[in-house]
């Protein structure tokens, strides 16, 4: 009331508790008006009041229950945040604007957009508006975020509907948990099931993927592909001479070599032992695999230094074409194998064409 007092006006909306005659508390609201006598003077108050025990009650309740949701949120392990139907994050959990590492101030009211890369944020959004069209929650869907200092990480989402009294949806909840460890296993184990543990080159099961592909675009496209399968002549002597770590060292250094000589869409791959095969996908004319495999003879003589003195090697060549040697993995492998075998009859150090085998 002094508030009156001061302003000589109405003050609305004053709350205060009250203690009734049986000794239970209540609360009341009303509001003030100052009483004047004739010379102006405030003289006392009069106040128009309600009863608001019923609906302070109800806030009190509502207000605990909000302390409980938050710190449920803040409590649990996963991420959890909410975002409205244009995309804006409107609540989010300690745990996510930890793990992003962004103030808070900087994330509640942004776009979840900014901290989706962009190629996968597409992808995020059709989700989010299948959830939205069906009202049906998606489980495990995978994203990736992208942190504050520039990191990417891996993430598994949880998107359920978020609806109002009506049952109308008006935004979404979002809970997840950071896979970026298991990612990284997955990549680690996809690698080392598709790649030789020597020389980091495709092994036989990914070389044989990639034949599969570059057979069907060539069979689709009419063009023609090339294999070359070669070995190392007396590699054998090597490895009884200086042992096999000497003998590997070899391999990866002739590996990393002959990468280097090869186009983008080109692999290369180590099949076991000391065998390699060459995929060249697409080639114009049969003169581009004699330059490569000369190339590649040239590559391999170039002298080593090992840890008991220089070793030089050399390599017997067997190429086959697609579709003039082949029709298919089985018999590209095989012939080119043959055309290998040739080329060590040949006196090695040379390459072989299957097609001269049959003519």
């Amino acid at each position: 009331f002094r508030n009156i007092f001061m302003t000589r006006k109405p003050q609305k909306n004053i709350s205060y508790r009250v203690i009734r005659k049986d000794g239970t508390t209540g609360f009341a609201e009303l509001t003030g008006f100052p009483l004047f006598n004739d010379k102006g003077k405030i003289t006392g108050f009069r106040g128009v009041g309600r009863d608001v025990t019923r609906r302070k009650l109800m806030e009190e309740e509502l207000y605990q229950s909000g302390e409980r949701y938050r710190t449920v949120m803040d409590e649990i392990e996963e991420w959890y945040f909410e975002i409205d139907l244009a995309g804006n994050i409107v609540f989010s959990n300690d745990v996510f604007i930890r793990y992003l590492g962004y103030p808070r101030a900087r994330l509640i009211e942004h776009n979840l957009r900014e901290f989706i890369r962009q190629e996968d944020a597409e992808d995020f959004y059709r989700i989010c508006n299948h959830v939205c069209d069906t009202g049906q929650t998606i489980r495990n869907f995978p994203q990736e975020f992208a942190q504050r200092y520039g990191e990417t990480t891996y993430a598994e989402f949880s998107i359920l509907p978020k609806r109002d009294e009506a049952g109308k949806i008006f935004g979404l909840r979002v809970v997840g948990h950071d896979i970026t460890e298991r990612k990284k296993i997955e990549k680690l184990l996809d690698y080392k099931a598709t790649h030789d543990p020597l020389t980091g080159l495709p092994n036989r099961a990914l070389l044989t993927d990639r034949l599969e592909v570059a057979l069907a675009q060539a069979r689709r496209a009419n063009n023609k592909l090339a294999v070359i399968l070669f070995d190392l002549d007396h590699f054998k002597k090597v490895n009884d001479k200086m042992g096999h770590m000497e003998g590997d060292k070899l391999l990866k250094e002739i590996g990393a070599r002959l990468s280097g000589l090869l186009r983008q869409n080109d692999t290369i791959a180590r099949i076991g032992g000391d065998e390699f095969v060459i995929l060249l996908p697409e080639i114009r004319q049969v003169n581009d695999v004699i330059v490569l495999a000369e190339k590649i003879i040239n590559t391999v003589k170039q002298p080593l230094f090992l840890a008991d003195g220089r070793v030089n090697s050399s390599a017997s060549i067997g190429i086959v074409i697609y579709p003039d040697d082949c029709q298919n993995i089985g018999e590209m492998l095989k012939n080119a194998d043959m055309a290998m075998y040739r080329a060590k009859s040949k006196g090695r150090d040379n390459y072989q064409f299957f097609g001269n085998i049959k003519s």
